[in-house]
């Protein structure tokens, strides 16, 4: 598992977490990385859902295919 935000900049963890969008904190999330992997690494991300599951991110990476699942705060019981 990897932890993006022990990377985030403090005036976007200041932003995401210190104020009055705590009810958009996973959409808000979810879009930064999104903007930082079109920024940083030139790939073209997806989103996969079946109705029930989904993943946040998906891309290729060589020759595989990588699920990032995206989330605001630790959540132990999260799939």
């Amino acid at each position: 598992m990897i932890y993006f935000f022990s990377g985030v900049c403090k005036p976007a963890r200041k932003f995401l977490f210190g104020g009055g969008f705590t009810e958009f904190k996973g959409a808000m999330t979810e879009q930064y990385v999104l903007q930082q992997l079109l920024a940083e690494n030139a790939i073209e991300p997806f989103y996969w859902s079946n109705g029930k599951n989904e993943v946040d991110f998906l891309f290729q990476w060589n020759q595989g295919v990588v699920p990032l699942e995206v989330k605001a705060e630790t959540n132990l019981r999260s799939r």
